[in-house]
């Protein structure tokens, strides 16, 4: 396994990546473009040397104006337009416009295109984050008897799909989803179909059970607090946490199954809020409702998914009726 050292000098490297290919198909455009139009070549060729004698005339203190450079850049616009050729043809294409695929901003702070690298290339030690295949398209459906349980899945079915078509709406109000049920209803399924579908629309998701995003905050309390930590488990610690609150589509699966971790569940509240206050998407599942979360728990956290979109799916166990049509 790649340490974070490792991990944060490869993510820099596919970066430059990006930007080397930018660069290098931005010369190749203007290439073609110049034997196309070779009178263009000319007019650049004309344009740098006017600019190089005004620089210099400025570096001496010369005093000096720019009539002949302006007159050829507005030749210049005329000859591109009057051939349909784009003001930017010998202009880069960078992945990330915020960094011009440098990874850092030009403040010196780290960007978002840097640190999704970092996420996509982090071990999580979430055994769990990789989605199996699956998507509305599966009828997973079929399974349910036809009664009101069928019915009521497929309306929570309806409104997962509502969620994934409405995922790109600045203005989605309801971003976040709780969904409970008793053991085998389908919760899991229903959170992976989701998560791919908006996966497949090219954004981040991670999926994990409770007791492994709990296992982290406790690894990162621990690295945090420690004396001496180790260094690379604190890094390690750090960009696993930074992605929970980063992620665009996070599913906390199997809330209440993570048995002695409770005291956690105050970090746990600070990660939903921090997503809620970045506008973040966050999907939780449990056998429990929320008035069980209350009374058993915390109510604090029964306080926070009070503000989640609740569904409830009931009746079989679709494992067991799974197998028994296989």
């Amino acid at each position: 396994m790649r340490t974070m050292t490792e991990v944060r000098a490869e993510a820099l490297k596919q970066i430059h990546m990006r930007r080397t290919a930018a660069n290098v198909g931005a010369l190749k455009r203007r290439d073609a473009t110049y034997k196309a139009y070779p009178e263009l070549k000319v007019l650049d060729d004309q344009i740098t040397t006017a600019m190089f004698a005004a620089f210099g005339r400025a570096v001496r203190g010369e005093e000096y104006t720019t009539p002949g450079l302006e007159r050829l850049k507005r030749d210049k616009l005329i000859y591109l337009h009057t051939r349909g050729i784009s003001e930017d043809f010998a202009t880069p294409f960078f992945t990330c416009r915020k960094c011009r695929d440098e990874g850092v901003l030009e403040n010196g702070k780290e960007c978002a295109c840097y640190i999704k690298m970092i996420h996509r290339l982090t071990p999580t030690g979430w055994e769990d984050h990789i989605l199996p295949e699956g998507g509305f398209r599966d009828n997973l459906l079929s399974v349910y008897p036809e009664n009101d349980v069928k019915d009521k899945a497929k309306a929570v079915y309806g409104a997962g799909w509502n969620f994934v078509t409405n995922f790109d709406r600045a203005d989605q109000a309801d971003r976040s989803i709780y969904i409970h049920g008793p053991q085998g209803s389908g919760k899991s399924h229903l959170t992976i179909t989701i998560l791919n579908e908006i996966k497949s629309r090219g954004h981040s998701v991670l999926y994990a059970q409770i007791s492994h995003i709990m296992a982290a905050m406790v690894e990162h309390a621990s690295q945090t607090a420690a004396f001496r930590p180790d260094s690379e488990r604190l890094l390690a610690a750090q960009y696993r946490m930074r992605h929970l609150t980063e992620v665009e589509l996070l599913a906390i699966d199997d809330l209440g199954a993570e048995a002695g971790l409770q005291k956690f569940y105050g970090d746990l509240i600070s990660l939903i809020d921090q997503r809620a206050a970045q506008k973040l998407s966050t999907i939780i599942t449990s056998n429990l409702n929320l008035n069980d979360i209350a009374t058993h728990y915390d109510k604090r956290l029964a306080s926070r998914l009070g503000g989640f979109l609740a569904y409830n799916l009931t009746g079989i166990d679709l494992r067991i009726s799974m197998r028994s049509q296989a």
